[in-house]
């Protein structure tokens, strides 16, 4: 009986899981302070249904500007390496900015980064990170990662959710 507790006890501890989800970097452009451009404010994939999804994600959506319905988005860096966003909506012309970093060729937001940690007796994580890249053949990719997860003593609960979602110009 304790062998099998110690045993089960080692395969918990041992495993791990993951998304395997990855920009696959051959395909994509990197982005600098120059990029601009005007995109269609609904997906045309993901990358995990593929063309024609009906997921309910737009761009406006997944950089949490909600309950707004556009047809598109201008989205331009300004000299500071912030991006801008500029939308339509109703009869108003809107301006939001998000500050970020450009890494390894994408431009990372982070919404979210909350991290409370007391060693082996508690922690919180609640992550949530969106970074833009372009493809070769010009499409907006918007990379959405999320991570919450926690433990109190030897419970632990949650895991990280990632897609990339694709919009044409």
């Amino acid at each position: 009986m304790r062998r099998n507790l110690v045993s089960f006890v080692l395969i918990i501890l041992m495993s791990s899981c993951g998304t395997g989800l990855k920009i696959n970097k051959t395909i994509f452009q990197k982005i600098d302070n120059s990029f601009s451009g005007t995109y269609c404010n609904k997906l045309f994939k993901t990358s995990v249904n593929g063309e024609g999804s009906k997921s309910e994600f737009d761009i406006l959506e997944l950089l949490d500007i909600n309950d707004v319905k556009t047809d598109s988005v201008n989205l331009e860096f300004t000299e500071n390496g912030s991006l801008m966003i500029t939308y339509k909506d109703s009869l108003l012309v809107k301006v939001k900015t998000f500050r970020g970093k450009f890494k390894r060729g994408y431009y990372q937001i982070y919404h979210r980064r909350e991290r409370i940690i007391i060693p082996i007796i508690f922690s919180h994580v609640d992550v949530r990170r969106i970074r833009l890249c372009k493809s070769e053949d010009k499409v907006l990719v918007i990379d959405y990662y999320e991570y919450v997860g926690g433990n109190f003593l030897v419970f632990a609960g949650g895991g990280p959710w990632r897609r990339q979602y694709f919009f044409r110009k």
